[in-house]
């Protein structure tokens, strides 16, 4: 499947694993993407971040994304109680490894190569639930 990532000129050819019986499927993606998302997880960051010190969005990306991103943030501290003090809840949630902007939790393997001229990439998985059987 070709997908768009913010900073490659073309497409990119992603990798897709689908999985009937459990009605799933994976796909690959760049490293330093999160799942879902077509901007890197640093420019994500900065974003949020110059938002709570109270700055404007940032030039070189569309203004509508980084709202988005701002509004994911706000629904995120509201689950988290966490409300009045957003640069506390960021911290917070960047030192447990997950993005304040994404809908879902971070889950994340990676297969690390020799040398190799592609890039790195990664697949998105849930935990298995174990059964009691």
């Amino acid at each position: 499947m070709l997908r768009y990532f913010f900073g490659y000129a073309f497409r990119l050819w992603m990798k897709r694993w689908r999985y009937p019986e459990y009605g799933a499927v994976h796909c690959a993606r760049p490293k330093e993407f999160l799942p879902g998302m077509q901007y890197p997880e640093n420019l994500q960051r900065c974003s949020l971040q110059t938002k709570i010190s109270g700055k404007p969005f940032l030039n070189f990306l569309p203004r509508q994304v980084q709202q988005y991103w701002k509004k994911r943030f706000f629904l995120f501290c509201r689950e988290q109680s966490n409300w009045p003090d957003q640069a506390l809840c960021f911290k917070q949630a960047v030192a447990a490894g997950q993005l304040p902007m994404s809908k879902r939790r971070i889950y994340s393997t990676s297969w690390e190569k020799a040398n190799s001229p592609y890039l790195p990439f990664v697949l998105t998985v849930k935990p298995r639930h174990i059964s009691p059987e």
